[in-house]
């Protein structure tokens, strides 16, 4: 405790504020490290809402021409035009539900490969991944 006694003022004040000051930054990190996860799994939930929204209308085509279907074997051969209408409809929902799925499983992979190339001394970079998939799947949800 004698070692204590002939320090300067200056150091004794950086001895008792160096430990608050460290307190704070290292739980201000922790709270920015939640904050980043939580923008992921925030990031994550909007692609699965925009891919379901994507599925919803797909099979809602899917639903129509299958009873357009039901109506022509039926017996209603006028129906037929409509069905051929329909099925153009379909196959472009199915088309817009498979780019959007391919899409967001190009970026999935994309950040499994950058992830693993570049370790846990980069997460920056597997982060503007991220930020860059959010923008591509905007781009498909509209």
């Amino acid at each position: 405790m004698r070692w204590f006694h002939n320090l300067d003022i200056r150091w004794k004040l950086l001895l008792f504020i160096a430990p608050l000051v460290l307190g704070v930054l290292a739980l201000a990190g922790l709270r920015l490290h939640e904050a980043q996860l939580a923008r992921v799994a925030a990031t994550q939930t909007a692609a699965l809402a925009q891919l379901s929204h994507k599925a919803g209308a797909l099979v809602h085509q899917l639903q129509r021409e299958r009873g357009l279907s039901a109506i022509y074997l039926g017996g209603e051969p006028e129906a037929w035009e409509r069905l051929q209408t329909q099925r153009r409809a379909t196959d472009q929902a199915l088309s817009h539900y498979r780019g959007f799925y391919r899409c967001r499983m190009q970026v999935a992979t994309m950040a499994r490969c950058i992830r693993s190339s570049t370790g846990p001394s980069r997460p920056w970079a597997v982060w503007r991944l991220i930020a860059a998939a959010s923008t591509v799947a905007w781009s498909w949800a509209r």
